[in-house]
């Protein structure tokens, strides 16, 4: 999903805690009806880190996540893109998420211009954490 930080739009990916059609909880939304002013999704925000060598060995993944971080919200489901991403378990009893960037930058992208300006207000602001923005190893971050 999109979240504001400092004035700039990130993508901020998190795990889903819940989904509402005319406010009433349900257990699934089509991706179809995300977009329509019914839909609304809850979660709760993943902290990413950079992938090393061992976390992904192929090379295929540049971000894994390490762990969820007190950012949560109630957003329109417009505001929110379904990720289908990989899961690693190299390391015995440790399994996490991985991501290529390059996705991510796509996804990043395509929320960013599909929202609309009557969706703006809705996009959760945050402060700078030591968790978000995502950093990567040089320190570096950057927005959509």
């Amino acid at each position: 999903m999109l979240v504001s930080c400092n004035q700039r739009l990130f993508l901020c990916l998190a795990e889903v805690n819940g989904l509402f059609l005319y406010g009433k909880s349900i257990e699934d939304i089509p991706v179809s009806i995300l977009s329509e002013k019914i839909a609304q999704v809850s979660y709760q925000a993943l902290h990413l880190i950079p992938a090393t060598f061992s976390d992904a060995p192929d090379g295929k993944y540049d971000w894994r996540s390490s762990s969820l971080f007190t950012l949560s919200a109630k957003v329109p489901g417009v505001l929110v893109q379904p990720v289908n991403p990989g899961i690693a378990t190299y390391i015995p009893g440790n399994s996490f998420f991985v991501f290529d960037m390059l996705i991510l930058i796509v996804i990043a992208v395509n929320l960013r211009d599909h929202v609309v300006c009557g969706h703006l207000r809705a996009i959760p602001h945050v402060k700078v954490l030591d968790l978000f923005p995502y950093q990567a190893h040089d320190g570096a971050y950057s927005h959509c």
